[in-house]
């Protein structure tokens, strides 16, 4: 589940685009 980490990353990043890829950002939506 190497996503999650990422998922949690972006978190911390504050769901920016440079910091998470798109595909997490749809996840949000």
């Amino acid at each position: 589940m190497r996503a999650a980490v990422d998922k949690d990353l972006c978190i911390g990043c504050g769901f920016c685009v440079s910091c998470c890829p798109e595909v997490f950002r749809q996840d949000d939506s």
